[in-house]
């Protein structure tokens, strides 16, 4: 009986030893497929190098120069944008006003001049490599430049992060979907995974960053003045003197004829004043006939 015991005592612990084990070899395999999968990503994306080609490099421009027409350059771009297998995100152009004068030019017309400057902005994309392309053109366009800025930004570690956190919110989320014993649980998993759709949108983008680079360009033309009459309508309307008096015996007439309306209007009252004066006149002239008799 005892042997028996310590046969069976011997199994229970040599397979609790074993499930121990497996547990720690699979803790162990996961660990290092993680690290596996960290090390393979980052000599995709070419960490291991500064000047990999794998590496997620986002390449923007910003420049501001005059020239000679505005009209001229920015069709000129357009057009070297669209060769290039690219697009005008933005292009606009307006004239700005910088001042204003207005001059007597004779009796009823002025002389009025302004002097305006044209002005365009553009959003340039076009494929990373044809970036300088595009730039190398700029000078010879230009009469004056303002400024002009390159970057290059490195969003390769951006791009791994959302990757990594990508893969483990997806192995978490399965977990928690599987095993999920509420509602809670079951509203954590659908979180986890809204998130990954977010980081999956935002290396999308980053991709498209790398892929087409932004030139952004102010571009305008020297200032130029516009001469123009145009009519004074002050003294349009203003009238002659003697269509002024015209008007005035017009006017004279028309108040004339307002005041007999008004006249014959009080008629009642006319007519009161009348009778009054009557009867005023007939007792002065019974009482004055009855002292002479």
């Amino acid at each position: 009986m005892k042997k028996l015991q310590i046969i069976i005592c011997s199994t229970l612990i040599l397979f609790a030893i074993s499930c121990k084990g497996a547990d720690f070899e699979s803790e162990e395999k996961s660990k290092n497929s993680v690290t596996d999968y960290t090390e393979v990503s980052a000599s995709e994306l070419g960490l291991d190098s500064i000047a990999s080609a794998k590496r997620k490099i986002i390449h923007t421009a910003d420049v501001s120069f005059r020239v000679k027409n505005v009209l001229t350059a920015i069709t000129r771009l357009e057009a070297m944008t669209k060769s290039l297998g690219g697009a005008a995100t933005t292009s606009n152009m307006y004239n700005e006003q910088q001042d204003q004068t207005t001059l007597p030019y004779s009796r009823d017309s002025l002389k009025e001049v302004i002097s305006f400057r044209a002005t365009a902005q553009l959003t340039l994309r076009v494929p990373a490599q044809y970036r300088d392309s595009i730039l190398n053109e700029l000078p010879a366009m230009a009469t004056y430049i303002d400024h002009r800025n390159i970057s290059q930004s490195d969003a390769s570690f951006n791009y791994l992060s959302n990757k990594l956190k990508t893969t483990a919110n997806k192995s978490y989320a399965d977990k928690v979907e599987h095993k999920a014993k509420n509602g809670k649980e079951i509203l954590l998993a659908q979180d986890k995974n809204e998130a990954n759709i977010d980081k999956i949108i935002y290396n999308y983008k980053i991709d498209d960053d790398v892929a087409f680079a932004t030139i952004k360009i102010d571009i305008y033309e020297p200032a130029q003045t516009v001469t123009a009459i145009i009519a004074d309508t002050e003294a349009a309307a203003k009238i002659s003197f003697d269509k002024s008096i015209v008007v005035a015996l017009g006017n004279g007439w028309y108040i004339m004829q307002k005041g007999i309306a008004l006249f014959v209007l009080l008629w009642p009252i006319w007519l009161l004043l009348i009778l009054i004066v009557i009867a005023k006149k007939s007792s002065f002239y019974q009482k004055l006939n009855w002292k002479k008799a």
